[in-house]
């Protein structure tokens, strides 16, 4: 017999062996004991968590020949046929290969027929939200009143795609993210199944790369498997996955803290000959100030890992403002990591931003001052927008105010609407305003004649009330009105600038494809004007 992958050979063959799932599998356990079996089931969640695997096994509890039970025996003709796919009074469809209207229709013609093994005939439908419009519309009226001898399973990863009347029509379950202390069990269970050895921590690193899936979790084991020589060890999976090991994410903190530019840069170019993942190594950074934040606030070390002793020691070289603004510039530069051609030098110019904070930081402790941070031209934050002064004491943020107000100013004005994410009226306010001043969390917009309307104390104070929100501070906001241009620098008109720059870009394209400069001259045609549809 030919090799079988380990997410197919190791996959649940009953409710006892699903993990991470309780609540739905009581559910269904409870249904089949009740007898109180709904006619259509939706199973919802994201991929690897057990949805076709919860639908499979529960059609072994239907149509087992010892009865309706949440038991299923695993032996009778017709829980062998379901575990070896030939069930025939089980039809499972993949909807993202059949969306055609006429592909439903056909499936359905046999609805109305007795099954032929087994107690009912099951219909298991995979990304049900691939279907198409018509497809769902026809499925509607066969899904709400069915024949008493039909069940339908659905399952799907996107449920807000499926329209409402078909989930009206569904007991929905949602199926959550597998824990990592589930799957690291799994995983042991499946190592000494297989009669591999290996650490706990390469374990807990592949749990960690799994993301909560049961089935991605297989699939990495089964690489590891093949590149291992008969045992598994933590070296190995780090390098596969490209993971830093956290002792040095430890390193890199102590020597930001030290202010230790040159040993920092150091580290970081040994480590780029590694080929790291530098996404997994800003998630690991992330995770080390989430431990430092927490412990700067409940001083509770049970909670830390091994090396609670060096991240007590980072708590108190990093301040709380400090740790704040870190992971707050981790953060916006994990997200920033996809439009970087080359994530290293993504990567070293966070690193400057963290060791121009950590430096300021250090000389407003040295000159024992109320003032905050400094920034220089080479620093994280923006420089000053327009109508904002340059001195330095207008660049100077007050100490207690230092998380909200140098966390927002390392955005820019766009920037930080786009993360407001307000709506209405005051939302067309901020879209249409051009920030002109920051101090000491004091903000002052602008905006043109044409907007003045907007221009009204409720709407200021939805918005100052939604920055102290998102950014955590008691920001003032001050608007005023522009009266010699009709129009200023805004991220509306930043937008509609883009957009007009782009379709200039297209149009000129399109103008010189050799398919339009045929045509012309084929029918000595002059071209009037172009049209681009917006996507939808």
């Amino acid at each position: 017999m030919g090799y079988k992958a380990l997410a197919r050979k190791w996959r649940p063959k009953n409710f006892d062996e699903v993990m991470g799932q309780t609540e739905t599998v009581s559910l269904l356990r409870n249904a089949l004991t009740s007898e109180r079996v709904h006619h259509a089931y939706l199973f919802t969640g994201t991929r690897g968590v057990g949805k076709t695997t919860m639908a499979r096994i529960f059609a072994k509890a239907l149509n087992c020949e010892k009865g309706v039970t949440p038991n299923p025996c695993g032996k009778c003709f017709s829980c062998q046929g379901i575990d070896n796919n030939n069930m025939v009074d089980l039809i499972e469809v993949d909807a993202a290969s059949r969306t055609k209207v006429e592909e439903t229709r056909e499936l359905l013609d046999n609805v109305q027929y007795a099954p032929t093994q087994g107690r009912f005939k099951i219909y298991l439908i995979d990304e049900i939200h691939m279907f198409s419009k018509h497809s769902f519309n026809a499925l509607l009226k066969t899904l709400e009143e069915p024949p008493e001898h039909v069940k339908f399973l659905l399952a799907t990863t996107d449920h807000e795609k499926i329209p409402a009347t078909v989930l009206s029509r569904c007991l929905k379950l949602n199926l959550k993210k597998i824990s990592n202390k589930f799957l690291i069990n799994y995983i042991e269970q499946v190592l000494e199944g297989e009669g591999i050895a290996s650490s706990r921590e390469a374990i807990k690193i592949i749990a960690e790369s799994a993301d909560g899936s049961a089935r991605d979790a297989l699939s990495l084991l089964d690489r590891i498997i093949v590149l291992s020589d008969g045992s598994i060890e933590t070296a190995d999976v780090s390098k596969l996955f490209g993971i830093i090991d956290k002792t040095i994410i430890i390193k890199i903190f102590e020597l930001i803290a030290e202010n230790n530019q040159a040993e920092v840069f150091k580290l970081i170019r040994d480590l780029a000959e590694l080929a790291p993942n530098y996404e997994l190594m800003l998630d690991q950074m992330l995770s080390l100030l989430k431990k430092i934040a927490v412990f700067q606030v409940t001083k509770d070390a049970s909670q830390l890992s091994q090396d609670e002793d060096k991240i007590i020691m980072l708590s108190k070289k990093i301040n709380p403002e400090l740790c704040q603004l870190f992971f707050e510039i981790c953060l916006l530069s994990k997200r920033n990591l996809i439009y970087s051609v080359e994530h290293n030098v993504a990567f070293e110019i966070m690193l400057v931003r963290l060791l121009n904070f950590k430096s300021d930081a250090n000389n407003e402790s040295n000159s024992q001052t109320q003032a905050g941070s400094s920034y220089s031209n080479s620093s994280i934050g923006d420089t000053p927008s327009k109508g904002m002064g340059s001195s330095n004491d207008e660049k100077k943020i007050n100490k207690k105010d230092s998380t909200s107000a140098q966390a927002i100013q390392c955005l820019t004005w766009l920037e930080i609407v786009e993360r407001l994410d307000i709506g209405g009226l005051p939302g067309e306010l901020v879209n249409n305003a051009e920030m002109t001043y920051l101090k000491n969390e004091n903000i002052s917009l602008k905006i043109p004649l044409k907007h003045q309307h907007l221009n009204k104390k409720p709407y200021i104070d939805s918005i100052e009330k939604r920055i102290n929100k998102v950014f955590g501070g008691t920001f003032k906001v001050a608007v005023g009105l522009e009266e010699s241009t009709p129009d200023v620098d805004s991220p509306a008109y930043q937008k509609a600038a883009t957009k007009e720059e782009n379709t200039s870009k297209e149009k000129e394209r399109l103008l010189n494809k050799p398919q339009v400069r045929d045509l012309q001259n084929l029918f000595d045609a002059k071209l009037k004007d172009i049209h681009l549809r917006e996507e939808t």
